[in-house]
């Protein structure tokens, strides 16, 4: 029998960091690729170049360069970041991908980025997920098996791409495959909550100093931004949070929100504090936590007398954060109850109750 014989097709080279980043296919000249954290921003092989331009997760623009010859190519995605359509000088261009990915005239040399906006590596039809396994949309599967299956994230099927969900999930990491909606909000989503809460899609977690966090929520379609702190109660009745080795009232809290974000895009705030409702305008002319906060903020502030109970929140588990952590327990104290208290001058965007929800029109 005639011996086999082998040729190297590509090498491939990583940083330290494991991230592919230079490419040398046959006689080619080597490829190098540059990286904003995991995303593929730049590739440049010899006085040829091509960078991708992105707001967020949404693919904008690829610029490409060779010798004195410059153009832009606008791009035209989904929520995946898929490319659908390109832009040239020479007119648009759409691109159609099966379920899995597989489109069979996508020019890696052309177009930086495809399905999902991943890759596709040179010389072969695979894109490689998180420098670490090459998928290949013509088997519908990742070609090495998964090393966090069967137990971890990568799920019972080592090789499975997306769980066999390809349409409604992303698995940039290679590993483990995220939602549509996790993505959206940058973390997944565990599958397992606690019973009788109400899980909703967190976004921005923020550690604000010691002991106070905030993120954002949905409440009447509108983002609402949640704070989590320490409360305590001054010997008068009302309330403040412990931060930073001292102890702020609502008006406080108000001005420190006001330099983390733009209120106006806000309907309201709960605060997840213990005592934020306490007092209220009592004899003494002491104000409530929660008064305070929606006075200073031009919000209405959901607060609650007594205590409130949550899964704690630290900075390690900040990125992984969901609504079922978090969702405040009910205390046996018998002043525990909820209070809404509404702003003196309330913002444009604020959400009164009793007031129609600012749904868009049908």
């Amino acid at each position: 029998m005639p011996e086999s014989t082998c040729s190297t097709v590509c090498r491939y080279r990583y940083d330290a960091i494991d991230r592919l980043n230079e490419l040398t296919a046959n006689a080619q000249e080597p490829r190098q690729r540059f990286f904003r954290q995991s995303r593929l921003i730049s590739e440049i092989q010899g006085r040829s170049s091509r960078m991708l331009f992105a707001h967020d997760q949404q693919l904008l623009a690829q610029t490409n360069s060779a010798a004195s010859n410059r153009s832009v190519t606008l791009l035209a995605n989904d929520m995946h970041a898929s490319v659908l359509a390109t832009q040239t000088t020479a007119g648009p261009h759409t691109l159609s991908y099966s379920p899995f990915g597989y489109y069979p005239f996508h020019d890696s040399s052309t177009l930086l980025a495809g399905f999902k906006g991943e890759a596709l590596l040179s010389g072969s039809d695979s894109y490689l997920l998180g420098s670490y396994r090459a998928y290949s949309p013509v088997l519908k599967r990742l070609n090495s098996p998964d090393s966090h299956s069967p137990f971890g994230d990568g799920g019972l099927n080592a090789y499975a791409y997306c769980g066999a969900e390809p349409v409604n999930r992303t698995d940039p990491s290679g590993h483990s495959p995220l939602a549509l909606l996790s993505k959206l909000v940058n973390k997944s989503v565990p599958v397992l909550h606690r019973a009788g809460a109400v899980r909703k899609p967190l976004v921005e977690a923020k550690h604000l100093g010691d002991n106070l966090f905030s993120y954002i929520d949905m409440y009447k379609n509108k983002p609402r931004l949640n704070v989590d702190a320490h409360g305590g109660k001054f010997v008068q009745g009302n309330g403040y949070i412990r931060f930073n080795n001292s102890v702020i009232e609502g008006d406080e809290l108000g001005e420190l929100l006001a330099r983390q974000y733009d209120l106006e895009q806000f309907g309201s705030i709960r605060t997840l504090i213990c005592f934020s409702a306490d007092t209220g305008q009592d004899a003494l002319g002491f104000p409530a936590f929660g008064k305070l906060l929606a006075d200073s903020t031009g919000l209405p502030v959901k607060a609650f007398h007594g205590g409130v109970r949550t899964k704690d929140i630290t900075p390690s588990n900040l990125t992984s954060i969901t609504e079922s952590m978090i969702y405040k327990i009910r205390t046996p104290s018998a002043d525990y109850r909820p209070a809404y208290f509404i702003p003196a001058t309330p913002r444009r965007s604020a959400i009164i109750r009793g007031t129609p929800d600012p749904s868009p029109a049908p």
